[in-house]
């Protein structure tokens, strides 16, 4: 992203100028600790998120009440409301339904604005 506005002897001063201000990574005090898996992994099933409006997910007997902000899933096992929308789906840079057809993501978007690497579906 940097590269973007730039030329290569501009990245080359940057890069250049930060590392003569950090330690060599090799020489980097690491705590082992500071990896260390703390997150419950990721749950197979159906996870929704709603932005707006409300809705009801169901799997068998159960039925879940979702409103606007809140997220869920349905697993094989049950449905259950979410205490926070995961991070998988708030980062998602897939462009949300509200988008015109025409709206690209920036990074398929050279610097002059033409669109680079797409693919058109006919």
């Amino acid at each position: 992203m940097l590269t973007r506005h730039l030329g290569p002897e501009d990245v080359l001063r940057a890069a250049t100028t930060v590392f003569k201000q950090v330690p060599r990574p090799d020489q980097v005090k690491v705590d082992p600790d500071l990896f260390r898996e703390t997150s419950k992994p990721v749950e197979e099933g159906l996870y929704v998120w709603v932005r707006d409006g409300a809705v009801q997910v169901t799997k068998g007997d159960q039925a879940v009440d979702v409103s606007a902000g809140n997220a869920a899933v349905a697993t094989k096992d049950r449905v259950r409301l979410l205490d926070a929308v995961p991070n998988f789906m708030r980062f998602d840079p897939t462009p949300l339904p509200n988008l015109s057809l025409t709206a690209k993501l920036d990074a398929f978007r050279l610097p002059d604005g033409a669109l680079q690497n797409m693919c058109v579906i006919r």
